[in-house]
């Protein structure tokens, strides 16, 4: 479609290459990984990711979010890169509200699972709290968000899809990762 763009479907980190820090993982279609730390922390769990026709996601950010705990370190390089096919069913607005749905959830159940405070957070009420309160900001901003796409800046935006997935659907998914969050605390 004369709306899709190459960089829905890529991760760029930049022009340089670079140590990733802060929870930034790679994707896992693309990276480099030593023996040695499959030795140490085992591979990528089977309760994430992909099984069969069934799109989820999960297994690869899982996997380095363990390697960072024993001390791994994700590098960058912008001259490591894979060109693969887009398939049909990728490109529509239904598909990346799907990936957002799912990705949402999974990544709600990796900040739970990485972050093991929150399961012995003192003040549970507060922080289950906290996360709803999250959500119903995020819920306004999506609403606001909605409501743009009208009034939206046609020279950035000259398609309603690019709009819904650089903004909509960015929102969209914060949204329901902190509501998964709540949900999943309680």
């Amino acid at each position: 479609p004369v709306w899709l763009k190459p960089s829905y479907f890529s991760v760029n980190h930049g022009v340089v290459a670079l140590i990733l820090e802060n929870g930034t993982c790679l994707d896992g279609g693309n990276v480099i990984i030593p023996k040695s730390i499959f030795d140490q922390i085992g591979y990528f769990s089977q309760d994430f990711g992909h099984v069969g026709e069934e799109i989820d996601y999960g297994d690869d950010t899982d996997f380095l979010m363990r390697a960072g705990e024993i001390g791994a370190i994700q590098s960058y390089d912008p001259d490591l890169y894979i060109l693969h096919h887009i398939p049909a069913r990728k490109q529509s607005i239904q598909w990346f509200a799907q990936q957002k749905r799912k990705s949402s959830y999974q990544k709600a159940v990796l900040y739970i699972t990485h972050h093991k405070e929150l399961r012995t957070h003192p003040d549970q009420l507060r922080l289950k709290l906290h996360f709803l309160r999250r959500s119903v900001v995020e819920l306004m901003e999506w609403g606001v968000c909605c409501i743009g796409i009208v009034f939206r800046d046609r020279k950035e935006f000259p398609f309603y899809q690019n709009y819904t997935i650089e903004k909509i659907l960015q929102v969209y998914g914060k949204m329901l990762m902190t509501w998964h969050i709540f949900r999943l605390l309680l």
